[in-house]
C-alpha cells in the first residue's frame, strides 16, 4: 500500500468518526429539554422538536436512500450537514426559547438534515 493510499484512508476515517458524532446530536435534546422547562415549556412541549426530530429523520433517510446512488455519499452527507447545521442556527437566531423555531429548526431541518447522512 502506498503512502499516499493510506494518509487518504486515515482522513475518510477520521470523516466518519466527526459525522458519527455530529448525529448523536438528535439523541442530545435532553441536554435541552431541562432548561427549557425552567423557562416555562412543559414537559410536553419539550417532547415535541425531539420526536418531530425522528419522524423527519426516518422520511428523509428513506428518500436519502434511494437517492444516494444518485447523488453519492459525499453530497448527501454534506447537504445534511449543511441542513444540521443550519437547523440548529435558525433555532438559535430565532430565539432559543420559542416553541415555532425551536420545533422547525431543530425538530424539522436537523431531523432532517440527520436523515440524509444517514442511509448508508
Amino acid at each position: 500500500m502506498s503512502s499516499s493510499k493510506s494518509r487518504h484512508g486515515m482522513w475518510v476515517i477520521f470523516g466518519a468518526l466527526l459525522i458519527q458524532l455530529s448525529l448523536g446530536a438528535i439523541y442530545a435534546w435532553s441536554v435541552f429539554a431541562k432548561p427549557l422547562q425552567v423557562s416555562g415549556w412543559s414537559t410536553s412541549d419539550t417532547q415535541w422538536p425531539f420526536t418531530v426530530g425522528l419522524v423527519a429523520f426516518a422520511l428523509v433517510m428513506v428518500y436519502a436512500g434511494r437517492k444516494l446512488y444518485v447523488f453519492g455519499p459525499r453530497k448527501l452527507t454534506a447537504a445534511g450537514g449543511i441542513m444540521l447545521g443550519a437547523g440548529y442556527l435558525f433555532a438559535g437566531v430565532m430565539g432559543g426559547e420559542s416553541f415555532c423555531p425551536t420545533l422547525i429548526g431543530v425538530g424539522l431541518m436537523g431531523g432532517a438534515g440527520i436523515g440524509l447522512v444517514r442511509p448508508r
